[in-house]
C-alpha cells in the first residue's frame, strides 16, 4: 500500500540508491553544475532538514519547506542582503552596501550556502514528489488499494469484490500505471 509520509514517497517513486536521490535541476546558487550537487543524500544525522520532515505527511513538508526558506531569509543577514540586491536589480536600482554590511553579511555566509543548498534540494525534492504522485495517479491507485484490502471506500461505503476487480482490471489497462504500481496491485 502506498504510504504518504516525505520519506516513503522519496524512496517509492524518485531514483534512489543507497540512501542517494539523483536530480536534475538547476541551482542559482551552484554557480557550477556537477552530478554531485545534484545527488541529495538522506542522512537524518547530516541533515536536519530531512531528519525533521521525514515522518511528515508529504503535503504538510510542501507547506513548511517554503515558510522555512522565508524564515531562513528574515534571519540570515547574507540572505536579507541577496534579497534587497535581487529586488533591487529588478527595480533597476542600485543597492549601495557598507563594508560593515558586507562584513556582518560575509559572517552568515557559510550557513547561508549550507542552508540555501538544503532547502532548494529539499523543495525540489518535495515538487518533485508530488509532480510524480499527480503523473503516475497515485492517489487514485491508493483508492483502489484501499478497496481491494478493507473492502470499504474512503466514505467508509462497503465495496463489492466485483467492483474491485472491474477497478484493478480498470487501473492495469491504464498506460499511464507503472509497471510497480501493476505489481502492488497484483499482489494485493
Amino acid at each position: 500500500m502506498h504510504e504518504y509520509t516525505y520519506q516513503a514517497m522519496v524512496y517509492d517513486i524518485l531514483p534512489t540508491k543507497n540512501e542517494k536521490v539523483y536530480l536534475r535541476y538547476e541551482n542559482r546558487y551552484d554557480r557550477y553544475y556537477d552530478d554531485e550537487k545534484n545527488t541529495v543524500i538522506l542522512n537524518e544525522s547530516e541533515d536536519a532538514i530531512w531528519d525533521t520532515n521525514r515522518h511528515l505527511h508529504i503535503g504538510e513538508v510542501c507547506t513548511q519547506l517554503p515558510k522555512e526558506m522565508a524564515r531562513f531569509k528574515k534571519e540570515n543577514r547574507m540572505a536579507r542582503m541577496e534579497d534587497e540586491r535581487g529586488q533591487a536589480e529588478r527595480e533597476g536600482q542600485r543597492v549601495n552596501i557598507s563594508t560593515r554590511q558586507l562584513s556582518s553579511a560575509l559572517s552568515d555566509y557559510t550557513k547561508y550556502v549550507h542552508t540555501i543548498n538544503l532547502l532548494s534540494k529539499h523543495l525540489r525534492l518535495s515538487s518533485e514528489c508530488l509532480e510524480k504522485s499527480n503523473q503516475y495517479k497515485l492517489q487514485d491507485i491508493a483508492n483502489l488499494e484501499q478497496n481491494l484490502v478493507c473492502n470499504f471506500d474512503e466514505e467508509h461505503n462497503q465495496v463489492s469484490m466485483r467492483e474491485c476487480i472491474k477497478d484493478l482490471h480498470h487501473k492495469l489497462s491504464i498506460p499511464t500505471t507503472g509497471s510497480e504500481e501493476r505489481m502492488r496491485l497484483l499482489l494485493l
